[in-house]
């Protein structure tokens, strides 16, 4: 229990730090008084998905997404990270924010193994982690990946089950982060309209969305 924790740990540490290290690169291209880049963080995560998404469609038709392309890949984003860190001056980077997201992703990666998936869309995960998608059988469930599914399949390690749920509780705890950062900056700018919309946003999101054992890769079409 204790490994399991710490490796949950590690993992979506250093998945989120590769993530946040290849969405740099699309950050970067925007004017460093960006006001949406500065302030909303899951945007830089979301830049990071769509770039790894897109480099699994390419590896896909070429290798399987096995544990070793992995983090081959999850490493490569790291190094990203850090050239930006030391030689490019990089600042936008808080601690704070690393350790929330870390424990609050724990939580929902940790006690989502009632979710349908190992049913369903494991299934097609597996056939990409295991066969380049011209050796795949096509079915109903398996003809196409969806792009979030690609991205499950190459960022899921199949010997950790957790792994399974990672990028999703990432991107649903850096979204949770940034509503009530977004909500604390109106109360202190006083703008009440945003007020009522933030705190609506983030009632739906604890209240609504916030459900452990459907914890899957169906959320973020939710979000």
């Amino acid at each position: 229990m204790i490994i399991s924790f710490v490796n949950l740990i590690l993992f979506l540490t250093i998945t989120f730090l590769s993530l946040h290290g290849y969405g740099l690169i699309i950050s970067t291209l925007f004017s460093k008084d960006n006001f949406f880049i500065n302030n909303y963080k899951t945007l830089n995560l979301i830049f990071g998905l769509i770039l790894v998404g897109s480099l699994s469609i390419l590896i896909s038709f070429f290798s399987n997404l096995s544990n070793i392309i992995c983090f081959s890949v999850i490493i490569f984003g790291i190094l990203i990270l850090i050239i930006n860190l030391i030689y490019l001056k990089y600042k936008n980077f808080e601690l704070r924010y690393l350790f929330i997201i870390i424990f609050i992703s724990l939580v929902f990666s940790f006690y989502s193994l009632g979710n349908d998936d190992f049913s369903y869309h494991l299934q097609t995960i597996v056939l990409f982690k295991e066969n380049i998608v011209f050796d795949i059988i096509h079915s109903r469930q398996t003809s196409y990946n969806s792009f979030w599914l690609i991205i499950s399949s190459l960022l899921y390690i199949d010997f950790f089950p957790q792994t399974l749920f990672t990028i999703t509780s990432l991107l649903y705890s850096s979204l949770v982060f940034d509503i009530y950062s977004s909500l604390k900056r109106n109360f202190k700018n006083k703008n009440n309209l945003l007020i009522v919309y933030t705190f609506t946003n983030l009632l739906f999101l604890l209240g609504v969305i916030n459900n452990y054992q459907n914890f899957g890769t169906d959320f973020p079409g939710q979000i």
